[in-house]
């Protein structure tokens, strides 16, 4: 699998944009629209969780997909990749690189956007450095623990039911999961480009609450890709044709291996008779 370095850029600053922006289309939803006329009491949280759904669906959509040419938009989902062989480390590593520098970009962009403009971006929260509620090791157990399940739900749900439903299917149990979380420890994103980035643009990356900060995301996403790699290996049977190959691949070894000990032994036997003579 083949990702250009360039979609993955591109659809991961455009998600992150996107994502970074929930709080002014909250904000938005409740001051264009006159709730009173339809006696429904606006209520922010309700809103931001109903946006997250819908543009996580239209992220993992088919046509999402194909439009920015499978880019992940999560350098855990390219250390999940490489785990399971679906490609090499060095293209997961140039992956992971490249939509961390996008998330980068597209907060950075968003802080001078927001500084110059803000009457654009109303209902916009400050973007400070991200630490987590639950200090390191909860944090990471938790980043574990909301990979984990997503990952091994979508894994399931892939071979359970249709394409069509997999969207919807993969945002309503992410949202859910990031529900029952409620950043009492590391708010279950999923993906440490967020953390990182934060503390990227506000100029704190050397100090030791920082590393513990992205480490915690880190940790916990590259241990959840472990044990769902591991997962598969044990739970997903091996193709005929691939363990036809193994098979022949190791009967080939073996008879190599016996002709060269059999020439040995007659390179052996030559010599000693030479030494005869």
């Amino acid at each position: 699998m083949k990702i250009p370095l360039i979609a993955e850029f591109v659809s991961s600053f455009i998600v992150c944009t996107t994502l970074l922006l929930l709080d002014v289309q909250t904000k938005a939803l409740e001051t264009r629209i006159d709730w009173s006329k339809y006696s429904i009491e606006f209520d922010a949280e309700i809103a931001l969780v109903t946006l997250l759904f819908i543009e996580l669906a239209v992220v993992f959509a088919p046509t999402y997909a194909r439009a920015s040419k499978g880019a992940t938009n999560n350098p855990t989902v390219y250390v999940l990749r490489a785990m399971l062989g679906e490609m090499s480390v060095g293209r997961a590593v140039a992956g992971a690189l490249t939509s961390v520098s996008a998330h980068v970009v597209a907060f950075a962009t968003l802080l001078k956007l927001t500084a110059a403009y803000p009457s654009w971006f109303k209902g916009k929260a400050a973007m400070v450095p991200i630490f987590p509620a639950g200090g390191f090791k909860a944090a990471a157990m938790a980043e574990f623990a909301v990979a984990a399940a997503n990952f091994l739900f979508f894994g399931v749900a892939e071979k359970t039911f249709s394409k069509s439903l997999l969207p919807a299917l993969g945002s309503g149990f992410y949202v859910m999961t990031a529900m029952l979380e409620r950043c009492r420890y590391s708010c279950g994103f999923m993906n440490p480009s967020v953390v990182i980035a934060s503390h990227v643009i506000a100029g704190d990356v050397a100090t030791r609450e920082a590393f513990e900060a992205i480490g915690a995301y880190v940790v916990g996403g590259v241990a959840a890709c472990a044990v769902v790699a591991i997962a598969a290996k044990i739970l997903t049977p091996e193709p005929p044709s691939a363990k036809r190959a193994r098979l022949t691949s190791k009967v080939a070894i073996r008879s190599i291996s016996r002709a060269r000990e059999k020439r040995e032994k007659e390179m052996t036997r030559s010599a000693s008779k030479s030494k005869k003579l």
